[in-house]
């Protein structure tokens, strides 16, 4: 029953992936823009990664951050589940993964800083194309649709920002996306 139940959440996430990356391609997708405090987005994450990074014996460290942006919470939050899914699966037993937000002028920089396994620089420029995995062997045991970091980059171009990544094989990867600060 375990197995069906995986295989259908997997299923299900790869076919709501694909409607995302398909709205997003053909700018359908609807944003739901409001003021968001920075600090809710990071209690949910506290809330639903914590358990998951436990189980991996991984520390997640979350730094608070006491301000407000302009964003679609929801979207947002898929952004950070993407990139912490992806951190937990390359970052092995003992090591953290770090979360976090600095204001820059009128964005917010967030990160998610992790103590995995690297990115090859000669891999790093595919990364947010569609259907893109730095490796596609059968054996990989963390198989994904490759379409988390194109769904990542389009909405958070959506909301005006820009993301990048910064990796060394063997020390981490960093993910940044910045998005413009609430403006009183």
């Amino acid at each position: 029953v375990k197995a069906i139940y995986n295989n259908l959440e997997s299923l299900s996430s790869l076919i709501t992936d694909a409607f995302d990356a398909q709205k997003l391609d053909l700018n359908r997708m609807i944003f739901r823009m409001e003021e968001v405090q920075v600090n809710e987005i990071f209690e949910k994450i506290k809330k639903d990664f914590t358990p998951l990074a436990e189980e991996n014996k991984i520390q997640l460290v979350i730094n608070q951050a006491d301000f407000k942006v302009m964003a679609d919470r929801n979207r947002i939050n898929q952004v950070f589940s993407n990139l912490l899914k992806n951190s937990i699966d390359f970052t092995s037993e003992g090591k953290s993964i770090e979360v976090g937000a600095t204001k820059l002028g009128d964005m917010v920089k967030f990160y998610v800083k992790d103590e995995g396994i690297g990115i090859p620089k000669d891999k790093q420029s595919g990364l947010f194309k569609k259907f893109y995995q730095v490796d596609t062997s059968f054996t990989r045991p963390n198989r994904g649709t490759g379409l988390g970091l194109f769904i990542c980059q389009k909405i958070i171009e959506s909301h005006n920002g820009e993301i990048s990544v910064e990796s060394e094989v063997g020390k981490g990867t960093t993910f940044t996306f910045s998005i413009p600060i609430m403006k009183n």
